[in-house]
């Protein structure tokens, strides 16, 4: 981890989290949520990470240096087991299975810490839990072992059981402001590539260092253009729902960085927050061009019917529909429909 400073935006729960587990009061498990690309992962491996590490930086950071440290590869790799006492669960496929709870979760919460410490468990993305697996997990929650404390990270909170989220203490993590992000980004890019890279990624830092990385800034030209050619009809909006729809960003990531390491996936929420974009500027540009009331309300109507569709996808997903009516929705204000 590159970065050894915790973003201002996430040091509130940072010490809030470091100081519980000072006193010995740290709950046995902590639900983390929030957008996609706030910093949930970054927050939680910075934290497993501190609490194993033999010589932490005055802000509880992991040194990097200790036996405990260089154990620790990355989330991505512990399937390897690359640490004795953090496990991360976390897979590519759409529904995380009994199975793999019970067999990289339950069985592993019984083992004792190798380093003394704690044994430390992460699910990402909880809320991927088959309602098997979800009821599997309760019991460890209700009667959890000692010595150990387990995270979920969830981008869709309201997609856990009910019982899943009552037992875990949440912490919704706050939005960072443009300038917090801006700061936080000059560490790794110009102030040019920072504006493009926050453009692409929502706003969100975290995932727009991420996609100026990995090479998928562009993925927003391309969905941009792939968006123009639907209003002035040279693509058909099933056409371009389709072809966003199963695109992972890795297959294109990794062909433009020749990187081996898989990429992140452009996740639905963010190709529908990137319409919900173009509705807002269409919104602008008609009130600049003093257009009719009728077709600033249009546009306003888009705009409120585009985030319905965004609570949707989050709470039934349903990408290809979404995204199609979406795209419905934009090109009928753009046709003058009401």
């Amino acid at each position: 981890m590159a970065e050894q400073q915790v973003p201002t935006w996430l040091e509130p729960i940072w010490e809030q989290w470091r100081v519980a587990y000072r006193e010995g009061r740290l709950p046995h498990a902590v639900l983390v949520t929030g957008p996609s690309g706030i910093g949930k992962r970054w927050l939680v491996e910075a934290f497993v990470r501190g609490v194993q590490c033999h010589s932490p930086t005055a802000q509880g950071l992991p040194c990097n240096e200790c036996p405990s440290c260089k154990q620790y590869v990355s989330y991505r790799q512990l399937e390897r087991k690359s640490h004795p006492d953090i496990d991360w669960l976390t897979i590519t496929r759409y529904s995380i299975g009994i199975g793999d709870i019970r067999d990289q979760i339950i069985q592993r919460l019984t083992l004792k810490a190798n380093y003394g410490r704690m044994r430390l468990l992460v699910i990402e993305p909880a809320e991927r839990m088959t309602r098997a697996a979800s009821n599997a997990l309760l019991k460890s929650l209700e009667e959890p072992p000692p010595d150990t404390m387990l995270f979920l990270i969830s981008h869709q909170p309201g997609r856990l059981l009910a019982t899943i989220r009552s037992r875990c203490q949440r912490y919704a993590l706050p939005e960072p402001s443009p300038e917090q992000s801006r700061a936080w980004l000059a560490d790794f890019m110009t102030p040019e590539q920072a504006e493009g890279a926050l453009n692409a990624g929502g706003g969100m830092p975290m995932r727009a260092l991420k996609m100026q990385q990995d090479g998928q800034v562009d993925f927003r030209n391309e969905f941009e253009q792939g968006l123009r050619d639907v209003l002035e009809g040279k693509q058909s909006e099933s056409a371009f729902a389709s072809a966003w729809n199963v695109t992972p960003a890795q297959s294109k990531g990794k062909a433009r960085s020749g990187s081996e390491e898989p990429q992140e996936e452009i996740s639905m929420d963010l190709r529908l927050v990137w319409l919900i974009d173009r509705a807002v500027a269409e919104a602008r540009k008609k009130v600049d061009e003093k257009d009719s009331v009728q077709n600033v309300q249009a546009i306003l109507n888009v705009y409120q019917k585009l985030l319905e569709i965004r609570a949707r996808e989050s709470s039934i997903p349903a990408p290809q529909l979404n995204l199609e009516a979406a795209c419905l929705a934009l090109t009928g204000a753009s046709r003058g429909a009401s």
